[in-house]
């Protein structure tokens, strides 16, 4: 690679060279003097080859930044997840059973009167927004509904308004039934 490139230099100073010679003007000796070719096939050369090589080295900083940046955004001051959490319906008769949980039906009037949880308070997803004083924010909160869209986003509603611990039953009330727990009329 060195030998070419310095036989390409000799040669196109050669040439500069033989130009000068009968160039009678100021200017065109002035310009080629400055061997422009030459600058650029260092800069497309060698410069970008160093360009490349600290792009690359920078490139597992730049995934560390994102990786803590996104890591931070992720959690509140307190290390508390500040976005609801999914639980399966196993796991909620789980959290029922040890006590402790504020338990939030989001369906209808009618779908609770046909059967609900026991112990569950009824709120409809609907006016939930405006019946947030009515949950207790320093309780755990089990969220759900018929089948689990309704209580994904009665859960987000009270992680935007400030609620740090909202379980989200998955499956709702159509999975609890079917794994055989009971439900009140």
């Amino acid at each position: 690679m060195r030998n070419r490139w310095s036989t390409e230099h000799v040669l196109l100073k050669d040439s500069i060279a033989k130009n000068l010679a009968f160039s009678e003007r100021p200017v065109d000796r002035e310009f080629k003097s400055h061997q422009p070719h030459i600058i650029f096939n260092n800069i497309t050369d060698a410069g970008v080859m160093y360009n490349m090589k600290y792009v690359y080295r920078c490139i597992p900083f730049i995934i560390l930044l994102f990786t803590a940046f996104t890591g931070c955004i992720g959690q509140d001051t307190e290390g508390v997840p500040v976005n609801y959490v999914d639980v399966s319906v196993s796991q909620a008769k789980d959290m029922i059973d040890s006590g402790g949980f504020f338990l939030l039906d989001v369906r209808t009037q009618e779908e609770y009167d046909a059967g609900h949880i026991s112990g569950s308070t009824l709120i409809p997803v609907e006016v939930i927004g405006t019946r947030l004083d009515e949950i207790p924010k320093d309780r755990k909160i089990l969220v759900y509904c018929r089948s689990g869209r309704r209580s994904a986003d009665a859960s987000q509603i009270l992680i935007d308004n400030g609620f740090k611990q909202v379980y989200n039953m998955k499956g709702g009330i159509n999975e609890w039934t079917n794994a055989g727990y009971e439900v009140e009329k």
